[in-house]
């Protein structure tokens, strides 16, 4: 069985663990951080699948991280689950770092692990 990792970006522990019990699997490796340093290592020294990333975090905002993401590692799916929600957010996250999801804090359950199982599937 192929197992794939995604990474989970967050300032909030309590929202990496949350989110990292929301989408437990078998066929899943769930990596968490709340260090944009530490998400940019893992994608230079491993394959990611997915990474889901918070937009207000300090240090870097979620578009500038998924932005690097996308350069790093162009075939990752990139999601952006954020509570500031706006339209300028919204574009900046699809036009700037090229995001395949676009979700607000908070999100519903069966929507965020079926938009995993998806793209788990498109890599």
């Amino acid at each position: 069985m192929q197992r794939y990792r995604i990474l989970i970006v967050d300032d909030e522990i309590n929202i990496l663990n949350t989110l990292k019990r929301l989408l437990r699997s078998d066929d899943l490796e769930i990596l968490i951080t709340t260090s944009q340093g530490v998400a940019l290592d893992h994608l230079q020294n491993s394959e990611i699948a997915v990474m889901i990333s918070d937009q207000k975090m300090p240090h870097m905002e979620g578009t500038h991280l998924l932005e690097q993401a996308r350069s790093i590692s162009p075939k990752t799916i990139r999601i952006m689950i954020t509570g500031y929600a706006d339209t300028q957010t919204a574009l900046n996250a699809i036009n700037i770092a090229g995001v395949h999801r676009f979700l607000t804090k908070p999100w519903i359950d069966a929507e965020l692990v079926t938009i995993d199982r998806k793209s788990t599937r498109l890599n």
